[in-house]
């Protein structure tokens, strides 16, 4: 039975899993009702931010997400995009950014605001500043922030969405199955070329409720969006607002017809603040709401994290059993940590999200589906996969899609179903289009132990051994590679050539 039970004491605990990789455990019979489907993903969570993948030190306090991973198929190598955008699009379309046109952050730039009578934010901009200011990052000449510092006239669209003619998984699960959809929450995917504020609708779902762009002003006061129109401003805090609407439009489905919920929340993406106590464990209740600063906001962080575990805890405990037992579950983080605030292992400021870095990619990702073993999974898979293992679970071929564009997704359910199961060992991600920090135009590809990093502008390539150098510290140059690792330099090469060339 899988039931949820809301884990008000916020007491730290770790996902304590033991897989039996021999083991095939059978996928959900064909005969049942196609389950429902509820994606959520949080924006800017790193895989060190969780205490189950055992990478972090000093995690937040995460009993709802820790027994989530538990009971679920917890993939340990999976890689996103370094920015949101382009991440959300791959799982929507299965496709990656360089075939959509969605490599960077799209839409209009949000702006922190601090408001009268709830406590003080900062920026994500200013703790890259403070790092600018105390030597720890050094941005490159043509980053958007260097050239704003120099009065330079800054007229750049950062990226776009995904193109009216992709083809999206609500789309597909509507016309297929007959798939009720809810996209609520962040969306950051719409711009002047799709479709603006009318894009969730445009790409296949019938509800549309949340901020819409890539942030909120302030987490206690923020506009919102419901189907294209502006709706009355939101004055409940952004995490619990965004549960709020999810919870409502659950209980407002009639239980005839399937569901699917993109679930997309801001947290914990800045502007950064101390939540609401009753959110957060006893530990983050101690922080002054008016004191946060650059260096002291990776507290600040924390908390937010814990205050989105016990909002998720909530919603969980809220579907009705009969609901919970025929609807599939995924966590993911959309890309690495914000600059400043990834926390250890990782040492270096300049390893973080919008960075080609493991920092900036690795991400946490679990399914919880009825039927599968729970444990680890050390596939090397993307978050574009979602596409295509959401259509296999509910029983639609990805492959006989009658799609006519190249998808770069593929299925998880055979790793699913046993641990030991063979699956293609290469991962791709990339980092390309404009930033804030930089304008980028680079490639990562990695086997189980080798990843190379290419800067397509100045040609130059680096090997990391993620085995021995896991933390990136240590780049190896080709011209000094060994035996082994000229050959993995080869191997890497031709699998992102066959790649970018299908």
């Amino acid at each position: 039975m899988r039931h949820w039970i809301l884990a008000f004491a916020l007491a730290a605990s770790a996902c304590s899993v033991a897989p039996d990789a021999e083991n095939e455990v059978e996928s959900p019979d064909a005969a049942t009702p196609p389950p429902n489907i509820l994606i959520m993903i949080a924006d800017d969570l790193g895989v060190e931010t969780l205490s189950c993948y055992g990478v972090g030190q000093d995690t937040a306090m995460t009993p709802n997400l820790d027994r989530l991973c538990a009971q679920s198929v917890r993939f340990t190598s999976a890689w996103s995009q370094p920015i949101c955008t382009p991440t959300r699009t791959g799982i929507l379309t299965g496709r990656h950014g360089f075939r959509t046109g969605s490599q960077a952050p799209g839409g209009p730039i949000v702006r922190s605001e601090n408001i009268d009578g709830t406590p003080k934010t900062i920026s994500a901009g200013s703790i890259i500043g403070h790092l600018v200011q105390t030597g720890a990052y050094t941005p490159p000449d043509d980053a958007p922030m260097v050239m704003m510092q120099r009065g330079e006239r800054i007229d750049i669209k950062f990226g776009t969405g995904p193109r009216l003619d992709e083809t999206t998984l609500a789309q597909i699960l509507k016309a297929q199955l007959g798939y009720d959809t809810a996209a609520i929450g962040k969306w950051h995917m719409s711009d002047d070329t799709n479709g603006g504020v009318k894009h969730p609708n445009l790409a296949g779902f019938d509800l549309y409720q949340g901020p819409m762009y890539g942030g909120v002003e302030n987490y206690y006061s923020f506009k919102k969006w419901r189907n294209g129109d502006p709706i009355e401003r939101s004055t409940t805090y952004a995490t619990t607002d965004t549960v709020n609407d999810a919870i409502t439009w659950i209980e407002d489905q009639g239980g005839e017809a399937p569901w699917f919920m993109w679930l997309a929340f801001n947290a914990p993406h800045d502007p950064f603040h101390k939540p609401p106590n009753e959110l957060i464990s006893e530990r983050s209740q101690g922080l002054d709401p008016n004191a946060i600063t650059p260096a002291n906001a990776i507290d600040y962080y924390k908390a937010m994290i814990e205050a989105l575990d016990h909002e998720i805890g909530r919603l969980l405990s809220e579907l009705p059993e009969e609901t919970a037992e025929n609807t599939v579950i995924i966590f993911l983080g959309d890309n690495g940590s914000p600059m400043g605030l990834v926390g250890a292992p990782y040492t270096d400021a300049a390893q973080s999200k919008a960075t080609s870095f493991q920092a900036g990619v690795h991400v946490p990702l679990m399914i919880d589906a009825p039927g599968y073993q729970p444990g680890a999974r050390d596939a090397l898979v993307h978050t574009s996969d979602l596409f295509a293992t959401v259509l296999s679970l509910t029983g639609i071929d990805p492959d006989g899609l009658a799609i006519e564009k190249t998808l770069d997704s593929r299925t998880l359910q055979p790793v699913m179903e046993n641990a030991g199961a063979s699956f293609p060992d290469f991962n791709y991600s990339d980092l390309r289009g404009i930033t804030p920090i930089g304008q980028p135009n680079e490639r990562i590809v990695r086997n189980a132990r080798y990843k190379l990093y290419q800067d397509e502008r100045t040609g130059r390539e680096a090997l990391y051994d993620l085995q021995l150098d896991p933390t990136e510290l240590n780049p190896i140059d080709p011209e000094t590679a060994n035996t082994e690792q000229l050959a993995a330099i080869a191997e890497l090469r031709a699998a992102r050539g066959a790649l970018l060339n299908r």
